[in-house]
């Protein structure tokens, strides 16, 4: 029991859960700019984790980007789920990011893959937005880019006060401008998405192109492949090379363009099912393959997995 009185348990059920909500919350907010912002207007969400690159021919993966005024202007999007709380290193971070993408030169949804101008939108956490705004008047980073390429928007995710509605996600503008009236506007306004909707519209977006957590691995998976694999038993017995095109059906191609291949990562998979030999829910066989116990029907999945992390089943 640590000094505040909270176990050992509590603490690691609490850090499984933030490092869980974190992902899915980025996986809603890059769904939810598309529902938002994905029509014919004057500037419009184009795709989703592009692959782009530099004028020195160096790749960079962005979460979203896009193209306003007869695509002759962009926007580069990246959502943050944390920044530095410091601010020497949370100015250092905005320097970063800036830098990270004001050398783009192609990758655009174009002809050529040019245009002539783009920004960098930042989306952040309510608060650490409120805490890095301060720093986007001053000129974030080394002072090599303007500071008008930077625009800082806020994201957070609400429940609504009458208990009525569904969860949502809410975007706003904070500090800057992107460049392009009709975001900035959009922004400014206040954009609303219902989860519920984002969930059911987009039922087969649930990875983005980051790592993603265990305990959100492992949902996944037990939630949506392995019923669909077990035998009579509720035993499933894979390998990982199925497991991964099972789970890429999940992962739309980074830029959505026809014949790019999903980034699913083998080591997602192999890393899921070794935590779940650990907590003693599944066993690798001879042959590679593994064989995994189905959970128990009475619980929550995440909460049962959350139990044999954290509740001393590792």
């Amino acid at each position: 029991m640590s000094g505040s009185g909270r176990s050992a348990a509590d603490c690691c059920r609490e850090l499984r859960t933030a490092e869980y909500d974190a992902y899915f919350h980025t996986v809603m907010l890059s769904v939810g700019l598309k529902d938002a912002l994905g029509g014919d207007g004057p500037c419009s969400f184009k795709v989703s984790e592009p692959t782009m690159r530099t004028a020195g021919g160096r790749e960079v993966h962005p979460d979203a980007i896009f193209q306003c005024d007869g695509d002759t202007r962009g926007v580069v999007c990246e959502i943050k789920t944390s920044l530095p709380r410091d601010r020497r290193l949370l100015r250092r971070d905005l320097g970063e990011q800036i830098g990270k993408y004001a050398e783009i030169e192609s990758g655009w949804m174009t002809g050529t893959g040019r245009i002539a101008e783009h920004s960098v939108l930042l989306l952040a956490r309510r608060a650490d937005a409120k805490r890095a705004r301060g720093l986007v008047h001053e000129g974030a980073g080394s002072g090599s880019v303007p500071a008008k390429s930077l625009c800082l928007g806020h994201w957070e995710a609400v429940r609504s006060v009458d208990r009525s509605a569904v969860d949502a996600m809410q975007i706003g503008l904070e500090a800057g401008s992107t460049g392009c009236g009709y975001v900035d506007s959009r922004l400014d306004g206040g954009i609303t998405v219902p989860l519920l909707g984002l969930m059911g519209g987009y039922e087969n977006r649930k990875f983005v192109k980051a790592d993603p957590p265990d305990l959100y691995m492992l949902e996944v998976l037990y939630q949506r492949i392995l019923p669909g694999l077990a035998g009579d038993d509720g035993y499933v017995t894979v390998s990982i090379d199925r497991l991964k095109g099972q789970v890429a059906e999940y992962y739309p191609s980074w830029s959505g363009l026809p014949g790019e291949q999903s980034q699913i990562r083998p080591r997602w998979v192999r890393r899921a099912l070794d935590t779940l030999c650990r907590m003693g829910l599944a066993k690798r066989l001879p042959d590679g393959r593994y064989r995994i116990a189905p959970p128990p029907r009475k619980k929550s999945v995440k909460y049962f997995l959350l139990d044999k992390m954290c509740g001393g089943g590792m």
